[in-house]
């Protein structure tokens, strides 16, 4: 933790696969909506507008890539559970 930030409470919530997935696609969505925003923003010489935009758009970005993470161990176990059973198939 760097020096400034508090620390904040944790909440649990839970979700399932296909939930995670539609919640980080909507953040993604969300990211890129608002790094358009920022480019456009930014051709109308409105900087500190633009400026806001991208940055919600790389803290939704963060928020994606935090969701991402339980889907990437998902990804690897069933990758993990396919590989041993096509594994146990050719060795058999």
């Amino acid at each position: 933790m760097s020096k400034g930030e508090k620390l904040e409470k944790l909440y649990p919530v839970y979700l399932t696969k296909d939930e995670l997935l539609s919640f980080e696609e909507a953040l993604w969505d969300k990211s890129t909506v608002l790094d358009v925003i920022a480019h456009d923003l930014l051709e109308k010489k409105e900087k500190g507008k633009a400026h806001k935009a991208k940055e919600r758009s790389v803290y939704f970005e963060r928020l994606a890539g935090k969701v991402g993470l339980p889907l990437d161990e998902i990804y690897k176990a069933e990758y993990a559970t396919t590989t041993d059973n096509k594994t146990t198939k050719e060795n058999a």
